[in-house]
């Protein structure tokens, strides 16, 4: 479950990353972090690829990663999670949309059932992104292990979380609005 827990001298963190699949539209896992002065240590079920564009910034030590710390290195990380949420997004938007144009033609059970499975997958997606926000807006409030500055970028971090979940809670909508005018349509 994702959460923050705060200690004296580092923060653990859990959150939920996904990345888009073929079969079931997205997939997701879980990520610890354990982010404290001089250290991040990132635990995670299995390699994803959020974190190769961090590792490039700092293989090639673009940018501020390499001396604004190691708060700084737990907020990009987070940073990375949250980024690779839109893809998801972006995917399910268009298989719903495409869903939408199939149901105007012939309807089938197979069609009905692609659509109460893209509205199940929009429902875990979305108990997946609420509690990112909360995990991302905790972090901007623990004052030991994380920066003035760094809370900052932790702020666009949270409100693009928002946006995420605002975009689920809409895609959600667009689903049922799409059963609807099926079932309408059928009967």
């Amino acid at each position: 479950r994702p959460k923050v827990e705060a200690y004296s001298d580092h923060i653990f963190a859990v959150v939920r990353a996904v990345r888009t699949e073929t079969d079931v539209l997205f997939s997701a896992h879980q990520v610890a972090l354990f982010i404290g002065n001089g250290f991040v240590i990132s635990v995670r079920d299995e390699r994803y690829g959020q974190f190769e564009p961090v590792r490039d910034r700092l293989r090639v030590s673009r940018g501020r990663i390499r001396y604004r710390g190691a708060d700084y290195l737990g907020y990009a990380l987070i940073d990375s999670i949250v980024d690779h949420y839109l893809p998801v997004v972006d995917h399910v938007t268009e298989r719903i949309e495409a869903l939408a144009d199939d149901l105007l033609g012939p309807s089938t059970e197979s069609l009905v059932a692609q659509v109460q499975s893209a509205r199940r997958a929009l429902g875990r997606l979305r108990r997946l992104s609420m509690p990112l926000k909360d995990v991302v807006e905790q972090l901007q409030r623990e004052p030991a292990v994380i920066s003035d500055e760094t809370r900052l970028f932790l702020r666009d971090c949270a409100d693009n979380a928002l946006t995420i979940l605002d975009s689920v809670e809409q895609l959600c909508e667009m689903a049922t609005h799409v059963m609807d005018a099926h079932m309408a349509l059928v009967n």
